[in-house]
């Protein structure tokens, strides 16, 4: 029915009107194609690109992160099997110098320092028991020998 129409209405059209028909039917069919089929497929590339873009970056963050962890567990690992008395040495800043250290019984360690600034050894005591878990269980300092005393513990 609207197919016989159609013929119907076509073969009336004189040629000049058949073509500007065709172009006008091609522009639209260009312009829908465009519109509901290039567009669509272009945002969902597009979208899948960013998605994997994101993907690679917290594979890249995750893989940082385990090392970061295997890292810290290897420090960790070789911080408890070291002894006491190296570790303090080890995290000393350099503007502090142990002049004697002596170990008293398990985990503790009395160390003698003379010539030291207050504040260094302040600051340096205070990391010890913030981030390697040692504390400071005594804090002497003689005005006649200028000797600072300290007895470091490890806690476990």
């Amino acid at each position: 029915m609207i197919k016989d129409r159609i013929k119907a209405v076509w073969v009336t059209r004189n040629r000049r009107e058949k073509v500007l028909l065709a172009i006008l039917a091609s522009i639209m069919l260009a312009f829908c194609g465009r519109v509901y089929i290039f567009k669509p497929i272009l945002a969902w590339q597009h979208a899948s690109h960013q998605a994997l873009l994101e993907a690679q970056q917290q594979l890249l963050w995750t893989e940082r992160q385990k090392a970061a962890m295997a890292a810290l567990h290897l420090a960790a690992k070789n911080r408890e099997e070291q002894p006491l008395q190296e570790r303090l040495e080890a995290s000393l800043p350099s503007s502090l110098s142990i002049r004697q250290s002596e170990n008293i019984g398990t985990n503790k360690v009395a160390i003698f320092m003379n010539d030291a600034d207050l504040v260094p050894l302040i600051d340096w005591l205070s990391y010890l028991e913030m981030q390697e878990s040692i504390r400071v269980i005594e804090f002497v300092f003689n005005p006649e020998r200028q000797i600072y005393q300290a007895i470091l513990q490890e806690e476990k």
